[in-house]
C-alpha cells in the first residue's frame, strides 16, 4: 500500500467570501482578475480551491 503524503491541502468549493483571498493567485500568475471578477465567477459558476490555512494555492472554475 502506498504511503500517504505527509501533507495535503484543504479542498473545498469556493464561496463568495473567498474572492478577496483569490487575488493572491491572480497576482502570482500575472492574471488580471479583480475581486469583482472573482466574485462574479463564484456567483455564476462552480469553483473549487486548494488551501493552506487561509491562503489559496490553486483554483478551478467552471462557467
Amino acid at each position: 500500500m502506498p504511503t500517504p503524503p505527509p501533507y495535503a491541502p484543504d479542498e473545498r468549493p469556493l464561496r463568495p467570501d473567498d474572492a478577496p483571498h483569490l487575488i493572491a493567485l491572480s497576482a502570482e500568475a500575472g492574471w488580471n482578475q479583480t475581486v469583482a471578477d472573482w466574485a462574479f465567477l463564484i456567483d455564476h459558476g462552480a469553483g473549487w480551491g486548494l488551501w493552506e490555512g487561509e491562503t489559496p494555492i490553486a483554483s478551478a472554475m467552471i462557467l
